[in-house]
């Protein structure tokens, strides 16, 4: 192809003057110059396979970023990288990919080349971001310092851990002959958006044409409802409001719209369908809740995204030198064996601290157990222990326990049949019966009836009793054996209260030397099988409320509720969970060193609870000062930002209305209000039927469905500002520093201070609708101009300053939600 025609493909002109050699007149491979024929040049990119010129090199300043939360960085492939941190973020930098084989110069060496990448790292929470250690870093900025100040660098990278909601600006460049990284820091800690909810694209084509007929611009469109002047009583029509500063969303089933000129011209776009309420922040996106308990937030008014509230999290446990760094047994009792030692060795290798826990080898007996009791929260579910665990010789055991309150045994016991109804009462004062399962029960307390018995121990709806429970046996004589399951054996005590029996194994109990001794058994759970040796003279399944007494005296046995062996010789961090079932009462970590010549170590030990929150949304509000969204589910409260949501804590109830101003946060159903002083870490409740409206600016306000208006103070408490109409709404105008209630249809009342309310014009009226008390609501805008409303119609209102008056504005197109302004 010819020069001309192969820059006419191209879309371009050939230079002036200009002409490239036959290809017969240069060697192949050499590079093509303004100058003419360049030789081996050891410029270039991936090939040397083709003509260049400096001239005809075309350029942009636009470059292909790759979006990754994963952190590496392949210089081969992309030039630009947007990194999101979450929490933590490993930056990885990958060996930029070796010259072709083409680029092979005469010698046989390679070009060396140094490859520029420019990375924009955003913090979506407080970040702890990690660099290659091989990184040779530059400056971050200069700080001013000492007296007399001096200005001194301060060198890379940023400290940790990274503000959320902000992005620090790398420029990384590799360098192949020395094989080094250098790093500067161009911008650190700039508020930016989170890459997976950015700002809306001022280059991205609009959605839909910008039309200025689209929506609320036609006087011919029809209202909803027939309006006359409250003065005249003549019939009015819609006129289309002035233009004036504001930008305002209405929020309609489906869809949004909104004005960026007071209401002049509207434009509609999609929203999610059934909304409950919506919050806008210029800046910081438009979040709205269904009233199927979604939250669902847009940077762009055009693309929404779920928000997720986790509805199950993890919790830590304190507890008590956990790491054993006090270097001694501080917050840990010995229950068991000889004690243990608190060891600074090196061998084995420390778990990243000084100290770790470990069998005394010089004890004739070196098993022991150390115990530990922690408190949890009461809506936990789960309960989970880890340790960093290792064990030279015998087993390494965590376990979990938890306080056992053993059902009291009923003095007598109708036997009848295969069940004994009524044999015990569970601490809940629910009745237990005793079960026969399988081998019968005929002949038991006669000589010569032995064999295997499994019993179980049930709720009269016949669910099993699933906590330990105490089994009688009475009469066992020297000659005689009962054998249980290890499984279900937790301990064995003497009726009398004496130690328990010394010739008791791990599987069976054996009689004492003396004739005739009675005892109590504890077992893990409702179902056990036993099995009766020799001439077992009796098993009684009654018993005197001395078995009661004697358990409750001696304190409430322990179960295990969950536990764990390690018995290989290399640190492992192991971790045991279980159920809580409801039982928060005196619960032990214990950790033990099992085997009489036990050498095992333990370190780093740690507990945490799993919870479940019902997160189901309920309704969100914006906090003007902070520039955030709040979100409040059926459990907890939220905030948002940067699109993304923060667990605050738990709140008192599910609430139907909140409102944010700074620390102050207000939630109310339609019983009660709560109030938070500490942006929602805690709430004070007060009982107030019939609550209709809060707002928290510029003070908190709660309205009830009767009129009266209260302050919410911060302890809670109400003081009356004024006896309103029923079914007043109120708005506050931040232009005229003025409160305007709304009731009674369009009567309309403003007030600076609360015992001097002026009237206000009225409203058109409404033979349909408008005219019923809550059926019209007000806003006021920042630009001093007033909006009317009349909730879930089309038909909108404006006040007419020049005239003193309400206009019918052009009715929308779907039914309004609610409206805000965009501020």
């Amino acid at each position: 192809m010819s020069y001309e025609r192969r820059i006419a493909s191209q879309g371009l002109k050939p230079l002036d003057g200009f002409r490239p050699e036959p290809a017969g007149d240069r060697e192949a491979g050499s590079m093509i110059r303004a100058a003419g024929p360049a030789g081996e040049d050891k410029r270039g990119h991936k090939s040397l396979d083709q003509a260049m010129h400096h001239l005809l090199e075309l350029r942009t300043r636009s470059e292909t970023a790759r979006y990754s939360d994963a952190g590496t960085i392949q210089t081969g492939e992309y030039s630009v990288y947007t990194l999101r941190a979450d929490g933590t973020l490993d930056i990885v930098l990958e060996k930029p990919p070796a010259p072709p084989e083409i680029q092979r110069l005469s010698d046989g060496t390679y070009r060396h080349r140094a490859w520029r990448v420019t990375a924009l790292v955003f913090s979506a929470s407080d970040s702890t971001v990690t660099w290659p250690s091989n990184v040779k870093w530059g400056r971050v900025g200069y700080e001013l310092s000492g007296d007399p100040a001096t200005l001194s660098e301060m060198p890379g990278p940023p400290e940790n851990p990274r503000p959320a909601g902000t992005a620090d600006l790398f420029e990384l460049v590799y360098f192949e002959r020395t094989g080094e990284w250098w790093a500067n820091v161009v911008a650190a800690g700039v508020e930016s958006s989170d890459p997976l909810n950015p700002d809306e694209d001022p280059n991205a084509p609009d959605q839909t044409p910008e039309d200025p007929g689209d929506e609320g611009t036609d006087p011919s469109e029809t209202p909803d409802h027939s309006y006359t002047d409250p003065v005249t009583g003549d019939p009015l029509t819609p006129v289309q409001p002035p233009a004036t500063d504001g930008e305002i969303l209405a929020l309609h089933s489906g869809a949004i719209s909104r004005t960026n000129d007071g209401g002049h011209t509207w434009r509609r776009l999609s929203s999610p369908d059934s909304p409950y309420n919506f919050s806008t922040l210029k800046g910081q996106g438009t979040l709205v809740s269904t009233v199927s308990g979604k939250a669902l937030f847009s940077s762009n008014l055009i693309n929404f995204t779920e928000l997720a509230f986790p509805t199950e999290y993890f919790s830590e446990i304190t507890l008590e030198n956990g790491d054993f760094e006090s270097g001694d047994l501080t917050g840990w009792n010995v229950t068991e064996g000889s004690d243990p030692l608190v060891l600074d060795t090196v061998s084995p290798a420390q778990r990243g601290g000084t100290y770790y826990l470990a069998s005394d080898q010089e004890s004739a007996d070196s098993a022991f157990s150390v115990e530990q009791s922690v408190s949890v929260p009461s809506e936990s579910n789960t309960i989970q222990v880890s340790a960093d665990v290792l064990a030279e010789s015998g087993l390494a055991r965590i376990e979990f326990l938890r306080a056992s309150v053993l059902p009291s045994l009923n003095s007598e016991a109708d036997w009848s049949g295969s069940i004994i109804s009524g044999y015990a009462t569970a601490q809940d004062g629910s009745s237990l019966d005793l079960e026969v399962e399988s081998g019968g029960m005929d002949g038991i307390g006669q000589n010569g009836n032995g064999g295997q018995k499994t019993v179980a121990l049930k709720y009269q709806n016949g669910d099993l009793y699933d906590r330990p429970w105490i089994l009688v046996l009475r009469d066992i004589d020297a000659h005689e054996t009962v054998t249980f399951d290890a499984e279900d054996f937790v301990e064995l005590r003497k009726m009398d209260g004496s130690d328990a029996f010394a010739n008791v194994g791990t599987f069976a109990i054996v009689g004492a030397n003396s004739e005739n001794n009675d005892c109590g058994v504890v077992l893990k759970n409702g179902r056990v099988t036993l099995e009766l040796d020799l001439l077992l003279s009796a098993v009684d399944f009654s018993s005197s409320p001395v078995l009661a007494e004697f358990f409750n005296e001696s304190g409430p046995s322990r179960e295990t509720i969950t536990s764990t062996t390690w018995g290989t010789n290399d640190w492992a961090r192991r971790s045991v969970s279980a159920n809580l079932e409801g039982n928060f009462e005196d619960l032990v970590v214990r950790l033990s060193g099992d085997g009489s010549e036990s050498v095992v170590y333990f370190d780093n030990v740690s507990a945490g609870v799993y919870s479940s929150r019902d997160e189901t949304v309920s309704v969100v509000a914006r906090d003007l000062i902070n520039r955030q969204h709040f979100v409040a589910t059926a459990s907890s409260i939220h905030v948002v930002k940067n699109g993304v949501s923060d667990y605050i804590a738990p709140i008192p109830f599910k609430p139907l209305f909140m409102a944010v101003h700074a620390g102050n946060v207000v939630i109310a159903d339609t019983q009660k209000i709560g109030i938070s002083a500490n942006a929602g870490l805690s709430f004070s409740v007060v009982e107030k039927p019939g609550v209709a409206q809060v707002l928290a600016n510029p003070s908190p306000i709660a309205v009830l469905q009767n009129g009266e208006i209260y302050n919410v103070e911060t302890d809670a408490t109400l003081s009356l500002l004024r006896e309103a109409a029923p079914d007043t709404s109120l708005s506050w105008g931040a232009k005229r520093q003025v409160w305007y209630s709304l009731a009674d249809g369009p009567g309309l009342v403003k007030a600076r201070e609360w015992d001097s309310p002026e009237s206000h014009s009225q409203m058109p009226r409404s033979a349909t609708a408008g005219d019923t008390a809550g059926d019209r609501r007000v806003l006021a805008l920042d630009s001093g101009d007033l909006m009317g409303w009349v909730p879930i119609s089309r038909d909108l209102f404006h006040f007419d300053a020049s005239s003193d008056s309400w206009k019918i504005s052009i009715p929308l197109k779907e039914a309004i939600h609610d409206i805000q302004e965009v501020k």
